[in-house]
C-alpha cells in the first residue's frame, strides 16, 4: 500500500513553530521572541470596527486552539458576542467551542482596555489549577528595557520589561491575576511586529525602582 505524503499547510507550518515559542516564551519569562510572519492568514484589519486587529496576536491564541478548547474575543473593554463576525470568521479557522468567558480555555484581547476583563476569565482551583484560561494581549510596543521588573522561576535573578501604552492601572490587572498562584491565568504580550512574551502566573511583576 502507498501512503502519501500531504505537506503541512502554512498554518500548520505556523502552529507548530509558534507553539515551541510560546512554550519558550513561559519557561523563561521576560524573554522576548519573534513569531513568524502570519501573511498567509490574511487577518482583516478591521475584523472588529473601532478596533485594529494585531494578527500576530490572533493567530497565536488561535494556534492553540481547536475543537477541544474554547476561545472568546475582548475588544475595548467588552467581551465580543457569539455571533460577532470577528467569532465567526475565528470559529471557522479553528472550530473552536462556543462558551461563556468564565468557562473559555483562551481568551485574546484586541487591546490593553481589555486587560480589565482578566478578573472575569477562569482562574483554576485548588484541585484543578491547570484549568485556568490562557490570554492573549495586544500591545503596541515591546522592550527588554522599561518599567516593569519580573522575577520568579525561569529568572534567574530579575529581568526588566517594556511595554509601550500600558497604564499601571491596566497593568495592576495583570499583577491582580498571579495573586493566589497556583490560582491565576497565563498571560502573552504580543506587539504589532510580532513580538511575543511570556508572563506565567508564577512571574511576579512589579514596577522598576528606576523608572
Amino acid at each position: 500500500m502507498n501512503t502519501a505524503f500531504r505537506a503541512p499547510t502554512a498554518y500548520e507550518e505556523f502552529c507548530t513553530t509558534a507553539y515551541r515559542l510560546l512554550l519558550e516564551c513561559l519557561s523563561r519569562p521576560g524573554t522576548i521572541v519573534q513569531l513568524p510572519s502570519v501573511e498567509f492568514l490574511a487577518v482583516p484589519t478591521d475584523l472588529i470596527a473601532g478596533s485594529t486587529t494585531n494578527p500576530f496576536c490572533l493567530a497565536a491564541c488561535m494556534s492553540l486552539v481547536d475543537q477541544e478548547s474554547s476561545m472568546v474575543l475582548a475588544a475595548a473593554g467588552g467581551w465580543v458576542a457569539e455571533h460577532h463576525p470577528a467569532a465567526a470568521w475565528v470559529h471557522l479557522r479553528t472550530n473552536a467551542r462556543r462558551s461563556a468567558a468564565s468557562d473559555s480555555a483562551f481568551a485574546c484581547l484586541w487591546d490593553v482596555a481589555s486587560l480589565a476583563l482578566l478578573p472575569s476569565l477562569s482562574h483554576g482551583s485548588l484541585t484543578f489549577p491547570e484549568r485556568s484560561a490562557t490570554a492573549f494581549c495586544a500591545v503596541d510596543v515591546l522592550s527588554e528595557s522599561g518599567t516593569w521588573e519580573l522575577s520568579g522561576p525561569g529568572i534567574q535573578t530579575t529581568t526588566a520589561l517594556g511595554i509601550s501604552n500600558v497604564t499601571s492601572e491596566q497593568m495592576g490587572y495583570i499583577q491582580a491575576s498571579r495573586s493566589s498562584f497556583p490560582l491565576g491565568v497565563d498571560v502573552f504580550l504580543v506587539d504589532a511586529t510580532g513580538k511575543c512574551v511570556g508572563l506565567p502566573r508564577s512571574t511576579r511583576i512589579v514596577r522598576s525602582r528606576t523608572s
